[in-house]
């Protein structure tokens, strides 16, 4: 999944150092080796620009690090504003690629609060949530992208996913229940066996205290 980066490039006409200037350049011709150490000196140069914490994380993505990449994104979190949602989708993916789960979701549920149309934070974090067995969530997630961007090219596969999920669902409800109803039934044997042993025991205790009785008068009398 590639890293979002909507509305970034317009950056590039304004007046810019050297380092970001050539940076930027080398990156949009999708030369992240040349343009790495060029947006970390523009980093170092302009530390409150939140769109070269952007760039930067999206090139140690490419150079197939996603971990450095995260904590180029957690450094720039300190001073992002216009796209912090995008700072918390880009976490997510690279999670999702390190195959922290259970943080990937985290990082998708922080981009859509902060950006309740973000599309793709709730495809992803569908995809997440299927991966940790949380079902009813994929689905809800499936609804509202779909809501969000119903014209997408995954629209279909996006919906089949979903009318497996919801025929699993039911299948599952309905084995839930036909269980309930079998822990019931032997729920009730086992009560009704335990009723019939407790009267049992009743008897033998009126017994072995008439026993007890007896062996007393006995030893009274020798």
């Amino acid at each position: 999944m590639l890293c979002l980066l909507i509305g970034l490039f317009p950056s590039i006409l304004a007046a810019v150092s050297p380092n970001r200037e050539e940076g930027e350049k080398l990156f949009l011709e999708n030369k992240p080796v040349e343009a790495r150490p060029l947006l970390e000196a523009a980093v170092n140069e302009e530390p409150g620009n939140e769109r070269l914490y952007l760039y930067l994380a999206t090139c140690w993505d490419l150079l197939g690090d996603p971990g450095r990449a995260i904590t180029i994104l957690r450094r720039g979190l300190d001073v992002a504003l216009e796209f912090k949602d995008l700072y918390y989708y880009n976490m997510g993916n690279d999670y999702l690629r390190l195959e922290e789960f259970a943080v990937a979701e985290e990082m998708f549920t922080s981009a859509i609060n902060t950006n309740r149309k973000l599309a793709e934070g709730y495809l992803n974090r569908g995809n997440v949530r299927l991966r940790l067995s949380d079902f009813q969530g994929a689905l809800a997630d499936y609804g509202v992208y779909l809501q969000l961007n119903p014209n997408s090219t995954q629209a279909d596969a996006v919906q089949k996913v979903m009318d497996l999920l919801r025929s699993n669902l039911a299948a599952a409800e309905k084995k839930k229940q036909e269980d309930a109803e079998r822990q019931k039934a032997l729920m009730n044997q086992v009560l009704s066996s335990l009723s019939n042993a407790s009267e049992d025991t009743k008897n033998l205790s009126v017994e072995s205290i008439r026993i007890k009785e007896d062996s007393e008068e006995i030893d009274i009398k020798d």
